[in-house]
């Protein structure tokens, strides 16, 4: 009997001896509170894993600073994370995503497995026929309104950006309250912001760049859509610190009961409703409608949404992968869509019963959904993001005109992006402002003893990644043929000129060692 105990006491022992301990990182906006009993199931139907996770990052831009730090470093800390939808080419590119592909028997049954995920989610982690992520939930911008404050003053959800002014006025003025904001928006110098011009400036017929290619940020749309924003502040309806206001400092605003009209993410909807570590004011009395354009333009909202990615530096990919598949699959999802109001990224779940009772505008925005529009899908993505939502960021703290906000944002994507045709119509002009960065790089790899070949593969899927989703992008446009042929030029230029940077930086670290070396063998000889 001392035998059979003994052994089960082994057995035991070796059993948790041989659990693999796994850890997720998310950001604090995304519901700790609902993805931690989601672990806790996945851990009691996998008892040979243990996931646990970290929470850090308030904003979408500091968990990307804090995922730069640990994978640039190469840490295995963390074995799954989320990325913003934006983010996937330049994970691949980078090298801090681990390919997917090979945990499906085939690449014909791994595209029938993500036949029921939204063509938008997958069309931006499936990169040159390599999964890099699974969608954790879609997402678009939304109007959140108050139903009791609409319905006191006789108005229906407004369709135009104008009826909105006029609605928010009213309402303002007939409350009395100071403390009520007729109109939020996101204002501060992050992702969402870009999505604030975006959305205006489609609705009013523009976009940030034309069929030939030709950036237009200053033109009559792009002018009508700030003039709009200018509008909102100068009528009182938006408060005087909205260069301050956050994605998720407008939500808590609107629960609080502080807000009669606000555009924010379908996540806002569940927190409304008091599935929320905050309190709510607002649960019954919100309405949901599609985002208003201009007169005579059509509606447009942004694409959001988040990924599943496997940090490829991890030791336990196999048990990471088990993971990011059980929180990708119709159940995690359908838990997020109604316990955290996260839009799902599956088909299915839009005419699943328990969604439609819990976000009953899932259903009926569909379409909206599923025709959201993209942020600029450039490789120089971070650069665009920066020069668009600066500048907005200082309009909104009325640091900068309208004219002046519109020709830093034209001059800033324009050096993101206008290196293309300088290099294609003379190669040998000049060098990137970023030179001396890539001839670190190239200095790095030399000090750390590894070949060039690695960080050349890089930017050679870099650049396949931005021809495959410009030229994509660029057909579904119209765009005239020679300017993608000019889009392709210039990305194997621009690549042609990283390599000979990184090259350059390469040779010198590796001369330098030389040198470094003959001087230590003539000391020694002295």
């Amino acid at each position: 009997m001392r035998r059979v105990v003994t052994l089960a006491l082994a057995l035991i022992a070796a059993t948790a001896l041989a659990q693999a301990e796994i850890t997720v990182f998310i950001g604090g906006q995304q519901r700790p509170d609902v993805i931690g009993p989601l672990l806790d199931e996945f851990n009691a139907q996998n008892p040979d894993i243990v996931a646990s996770f970290e929470v850090g990052g308030a904003t979408s831009d500091q968990q990307q600073q804090y995922l730069n730090t640990v994978l640039t470093s190469r840490s295995g800390d963390i074995d799954v994370f989320l990325i913003d939808v934006v983010r996937p080419a330049q994970y691949a590119a980078s090298g801090w995503a681990e390919p997917l592909n090979g945990f499906f028997e085939s690449d014909e049954a791994m595209m029938t497995y993500l036949e029921d995920f939204l063509p938008g989610p997958i069309e931006a982690n499936l990169i040159d026929g390599t999964l890099y992520a699974l969608p954790a939930f879609t997402d678009a911008q939304f109007l959140y309104y108050r139903t009791d404050l609409l319905e006191a003053y006789g108005f229906e959800p407004p369709t135009t950006w104008e009826e909105l002014k006029m609605q928010a006025l009213t309402i303002q003025q007939g409350e009395g309250d100071p403390n009520l904001q007729g109109f939020n928006y996101q204002g501060f110098a992050g992702e969402g912001t870009i999505c604030t011009f975006l959305q205006a400036l489609w609705s009013a017929g523009g976009n940030w760049i034309d069929d030939d290619g030709t950036i237009t940020l200053q033109t009559p749309e792009a002018r009508r859509a700030m003039e709009w924003y200018e509008e909102t502040l100068a009528s009182g309806i938006t408060v005087p610190g909205i260069a301050e206001m956050s994605t998720d400092l407008s939500r808590q605003q609107f629960q609080a009961g502080n807000v009669a009209l606000m555009l924010n993410w379908g996540y806002a909807w569940a927190h409304f409703q008091g599935s929320s570590p905050q309190d709510t004011e607002v649960a019954g009395l919100v309405g949901v409608a599609p985002l208003p354009a201009f007169e005579g333009n059509d509606s447009a909202t942004c694409i959001g949404g988040w990924q599943w990615a496997i940090n490829p530096f991890g030791s336990e990919k196999d048990a990471a992968w088990r993971l990011v598949e059980f929180l990708a699959s119709p159940e995690s999802q359908r838990v997020l869509a109604v316990e955290a109001s996260n839009v799902p990224a599956r088909h299915s779940l839009y005419s699943d019963p328990e969604v439609l009772a819990a976000a009953p505008h899932f259903g009926d925005f569909y379409d909206v959904i599923i025709n959201a529009r993209s942020r600029p899908v450039t490789p120089f993505y971070g650069d665009v993001s920066q020069a668009i939502r600066f500048p907005m960021n200082a309009f909104f703290a009325r640091d900068l005109s309208i004219d002046e906000a519109l020709e830093e944002m034209q001059r800033g994507v324009e050096e993101a992006l206008g290196q293309f045709n300088a290099m294609v119509r003379n190669p040998g002009s000049g060098r990137t402002p970023g030179r001396e960065l890539y001839m670190e790089l190239g200095r790095g790899e030399a000090r750390e003893g590894r070949s060039l070949e690695a960080l050349l593969a890089a930017y050679r899927l870099g650049a396949r990644v931005a021809w495959r989703r410009l030229s994509t992008l660029g057909l579904q446009a119209g765009f005239a043929p020679e300017v993608l042929v000019l889009f392709a030029e210039s990305s194997f230029a621009y690549i042609d000129e990283l390599s000979a940077e990184s090259a350059e930086g390469f040779a010198e670290e590796q001369a330098a060692r030389a040198g470094e070396e003959d001087r230590r063998r003539a000391t020694l000889l002295e």
